[in-house]
C-alpha cells in the first residue's frame, strides 16, 4: 500500500514537472468556465424573453377589461359605435387581442445544450378559427446558428476527449524511444501498473478541473433548482465520467502496443475523428437523405395556395353558395352539436369552417414533416451505438430538456389548449353574446406541464446505459489486452 502511494506520488511530481500538460488543463478550464457563463446568459434571456411575454399577454387582457369596465359606465354617446362594434365587449375581437398564447419555458438545465433551443419555436398563437403557428421568430445570426452555440454540452463532448487523450497518449512511448523505460521497470514495478498509475494521476486532474469549474460555475449562477433538477444533473455528471473512462480506456489500450508517441497520437486523434466527427456527419446526411422532410419554400407555398383558395377566391354566386355549403357540412360533421343550435351567426360559422379547413390541410403536410423527423431520430439513434459522442449527446439532451420529446409534448399541450379556447369562445361568437368583464377572467390560459421525470429518465437511461457498457468493454478490452501483451 505506502509504495503503490509512493509510486502515486512520484507519478503526481512528473506530471506537475510536465508544462504543457498544465497548459491544456488550463485550456480547458477556461474554455469549461466560459461556455458555463455563455450557457447561462443565453438561459437567462430566454427566461426573461418568456417572462416579458407573459406579461405583456396578461397586462393586455387587464387593460381589455377595464376598458370594457369603463365602457359599460360610460353615459350614452360617450363610446363610438366603432368601438361598440369592435371593441373589448366583442368576443371575436377579445379573442384577437387576448387570443390563445402558448408558451413553452426554458428547460430545467437548459444552459447545459443552450444550442437545441435555437431552433425549436416556443411560442405559438392561434386564432379563434386557425390552429397553432410559430412566432416570435429567432433573430440570431444565421452564422451562428449554423456553428451553435459554445455551451457546457460543446466542451464536454469534444474538448474533454481532447484533454483525456492529450494527456495519456503517451505514457510510456518516449521513455520506450529513449530507452529509459528498462531503467524504469528495474524497480519493483510492472509496466502494466506503470500505465495504471499514470492514467490514474492524469484522470484524476482532469476530474478535479472538471469538478472544481463546474462546481465554481454553477455557485455562480445558481441555474440549478429543484430536487428533479439536481437528480437530472447528477446523471449528466455521471454520463461524462463514463464518457472520460471510455476515452481513458482507448488511450490506455494504444500505449500498450508499445508504438512510438507519433504513431499513439495518430492512432488516438484519428479515433476521435472517426467517433466524435465523421460518424456523427454520416448519421446526419444519412438521415436526411433516407427520410426527406418536406421543404419549407414548399410548405409556405402551399400554405399561401390553401390560404388564397379559402379566403381570396372569386367564385361565382352559385359556385360560392356549393362551397360555403360544402364547408358548413364538414364543419357540422366535425362538431355535431353545432348542427341542431337556433340562433347562431351564419357567417361566423362560415368563417369557423374556413378556418378548420386552412387547418386540416396544413395538418396534413405537418404530420409527413413529423413521421419523417421521427423516422430521422431513430435512424440517427442506431447509428448512436457506434460513437459514444452520439449517446452522450443523446443522453444530455434528454436530460437538459432541450429534447425533441418536450417540444413534441410542448405542441400537444398547445394543440390541447387551443381547442379549449375555441370550446369558450366559440359559442360566444356564433351567438352574438356580447363580453361582460368577468368573462376575460374566464379566457384560458397556457400552463405548460413538466414532463414527468420518470420519463426523461427513462428515456436518458437507454444512450447512458449503452455508454456504460461501452465505457466498460473499453476499459475491460484495454486492461486484458495488456495483461496479455505486457
Amino acid at each position: 500500500m505506502k509504495d503503490g502511494l509512493r509510486m502515486l506520488g512520484l507519478e503526481w511530481r512528473l506530471l506537475r514537472a510536465d508544462a504543457a500538460a498544465w497548459v491544456a488543463v488550463l485550456l480547458f478550464a477556461a474554455a469549461l468556465s466560459y461556455s458555463y457563463f455563455n450557457g447561462y446568459v443565453r438561459w437567462g434571456r430566454q427566461h426573461a424573453g418568456t417572462d416579458n411575454l407573459t406579461r405583456q399577454w396578461e397586462e393586455n387582457r387587464v387593460q381589455k377589461q377595464q376598458r370594457l369596465q369603463w365602457i359599460s359606465g360610460a353615459p350614452a354617446g360617450a363610446v363610438t359605435h366603432t368601438e361598440l362594434d369592435w371593441g373589448p365587449r366583442q368576443p371575436q375581437w377579445a379573442a384577437v387581442w387576448v387570443g390563445a398564447t402558448a408558451i413553452l419555458p426554458p428547460a430545467p438545465l437548459g444552459w447545459l445544450l443552450i444550442g437545441r433551443s435555437d431552433v425549436q419555436p416556443s411560442v405559438h398563437i392561434a386564432t379563434v378559427w386557425r390552429g397553432t403557428e410559430p412566432t416570435v421568430p429567432t433573430t440570431e445570426n444565421p452564422v451562428k446558428l449554423l456553428i451553435g452555440p459554445f455551451d457546457p454540452a460543446f466542451v464536454l463532448l469534444y474538448l474533454f476527449p481532447l484533454l483525456i487523450l492529450g494527456l495519456t497518449f503517451n505514457l510510456v512511448a518516449t521513455e520506450r524511444e529513449d530507452g529509459t523505460l528498462r531503467l524504469l521497470l528495474s524497480q519493483p514495478v510492472s509496466l502494466r501498473a506503470l500505465l495504471l498509475r499514470r492514467a490514474v494521476v492524469r484522470g484524476a486532474v482532469i476530474g478535479a478541473a472538471g469538478i472544481v469549474i463546474g462546481g465554481v460555475s454553477l455557485a455562480a449562477t445558481h441555474p440549478v433548482q429543484g430536487e428533479a433538477s439536481v437528480l437530472r444533473l447528477a446523471m449528466c455528471l455521471a454520463g461524462v465520467a463514463l464518457y472520460g473512462l471510455f476515452w481513458m480506456g482507448l488511450a490506455f489500450w494504444v500505449n500498450v502496443w508499445g508504438r512510438s508517441p507519433a504513431a499513439n497520437a495518430l492512432v488516438v486523434f484519428g479515433a476521435w475523428i472517426a467517433l466524435a466527427l465523421v460518424i456523427p456527419a454520416l448519421a446526419a446526411v444519412t438521415s436526411t437523405f433516407l427520410f426527406p422532410v418536406p421543404s419549407r419554400a414548399g410548405f409556405i407555398d402551399f400554405e399561401r395556395a390553401t390560404r388564397l383558395e379559402l379566403y381570396n377566391a372569386t367564385p361565382t354566386p352559385e359556385e360560392k353558395e356549393a362551397r360555403d355549403a360544402a364547408l358548413l357540412a364538414a364543419l357540422f360533421s366535425r362538431h355535431p352539436e353545432l348542427r341542431n343550435t337556433a340562433g347562431l351567426n351564419r357567417g361566423r360559422l362560415l368563417n369557423a369552417a374556413q378556418g378548420e379547413e386552412h387547418e386540416l390541410r396544413l395538418a396534413a403536410l405537418e404530420r409527413q414533416f413529423q413521421e419523417q423527423r421521427i423516422r430521422q431520430r431513430a435512424l440517427v439513434r442506431a447509428f448512436g451505438i457506434l460513437s459514444p459522442t452520439m449517446l452522450l449527446e443523446d443522453g444530455l439532451t434528454a436530460l437538459s430538456g432541450n429534447s425533441d420529446e418536450r417540444h413534441d409534448d410542448y405542441l400537444f399541450q398547445a394543440e390541447s389548449f387551443f381547442h379549449d379556447s375555441k370550446r369558450f369562445f366559440w359559442p360566444l361568437i356564433f351567438r352574438g353574446t356580447l363580453f361582460n368583464a368577468v368573462d376575460y377572467d374566464r379566457i384560458p390560459r397556457f400552463v405548460y406541464r413538466e414532463e414527468p421525470l420518470r420519463s426523461v429518465t427513462a428515456r436518458a437511461l437507454l444512450p447512458l446505459g449503452a455508454l456504460t457498457a461501452a465505457a466498460l468493454c473499453m476499459a475491460a478490452f484495454a486492461w486484458f489486452r495488456g495483461r496479455a501483451t505486457l
